[in-house]
């Protein structure tokens, strides 16, 4: 898939486990709701600019690989969600964290460009 610059992965009641390759020209990729995964692994694209995530009820690990083009990135809120790491990126500029219940391991990678940054309250 040399070529594919839009990547829309359409919901799938079964699936478990998703991880997503890296793929040189991709620049939408919209990740939608899955209700039985429970672990998600974004790998780094080079030219992605545009990450929606969709909330997932049955996800504890979400992993995001480093983005060399990404600018806006959001979380959506997550019920189960354990471990959280986000990996550095350049020109991210926004990135916000909703409350999320179950949250044990918070990692956020130092970023250069960011300007704003909201993690809310986590009980």
């Amino acid at each position: 898939m040399k070529r594919l610059t839009k990547l829309n992965i359409p919901p799938m009641k079964r699936v478990t486990k998703r991880n997503i390759s890296p793929m040189k020209r991709l620049r939408k990729l919209n990740i939608p709701l899955m209700k039985r995964v429970t672990k998600q692994n974004i790998s780094s694209m080079k030219r992605l600019t545009k990450l929606i995530i969709s909330p997932m009820k049955r996800l504890t690990k979400l992993i995001i690989s480093p983005m060399k083009r990404l600018t806006k990135l959001n979380i959506p809120k997550m019920k189960r969600v354990t471990k959280l790491i986000i990996s550095p990126m350049k020109r991210v500029t926004k990135l916000n964290i909703p409350p999320m219940k179950r949250v044990t391991k918070l990692n956020i990678s130092s970023m250069k460009r960011l300007t704003k940054l909201i993690i809310s309250p986590m009980k």
